[in-house]
């Protein structure tokens, strides 16, 4: 259902994975957070505009590279993504939070259609920025990736009780017109 789709599987699915805090880019390595779901960074992190970078398939895959600081990281593993939020031509990206002082956290991107175009643009950073990423690991940038799970969880509920009082309500008038007709049917 598009309820379970939308809110709930996200939700059980960042769920099953485990909760990072206080991660610093330049020590832990993509590896070791395999089953990260939600990475809250040290503070002072913030995405390096300057070696960000857009792949272009139709749709362009944007990724920024999370830093502590001033850090220059042996390994860049840790990305910030998006979809048609750069140019692909040069280091402007601008998805969701990216200005944003207080985020430092991460949503694991669990869509595994557009890992392998993320991929190609961490390559491409590679590349021009003559980098190393040895293991990306892919997040959505947010400001309290805890909370917004939770309002997934919080969304879904509201829906399912929004469809099964509405459905409720249109059992009783289906079921109030039947007798309704049966009652004028039995009288004459």
């Amino acid at each position: 259902s598009s309820i379970y789709k939308a809110s709930m599987l996200p939700y059980y699915d960042m769920r099953s994975l485990n909760n990072y805090s206080n991660v610093i880019p330049s020590k832990v390595h993509g590896q070791q957070l395999m089953d990260g779901g939600i990475v809250e960074f040290a503070i002072g992190s913030k995405l390096d505009i300057s070696r960000s970078i857009g792949f272009k398939s139709g749709k362009v895959y944007c990724v920024a590279p999370v830093v502590l600081g001033d850090d220059k990281p042996e390994t860049y593993d840790f990305w910030a993504v998006g979809v048609d939020c750069c140019s692909g031509s040069h280091a402007d990206f601008s998805c969701a939070n990216y200005n944003d002082p207080v985020a430092r956290g991460g949503l694991r991107l669990m869509s595994e259609g557009d890992r392998p175009f993320y991929r190609l643009a961490v390559q491409q950073a590679e590349a021009a920025y003559k980098i190393k990423a040895s293991f990306p690991v892919f997040f959505e940038w947010t400001v309290d990736p805890s909370a917004k799970v939770e309002q997934w969880k919080r969304d879904g509920r509201s829906r399912f009780i929004t469809w099964m009082l509405s459905f409720l309500v249109y059992q009783s008038f289906l079921v109030t017109s039947a007798s309704l007709a049966f009652a004028k049917m039995g009288s004459s």
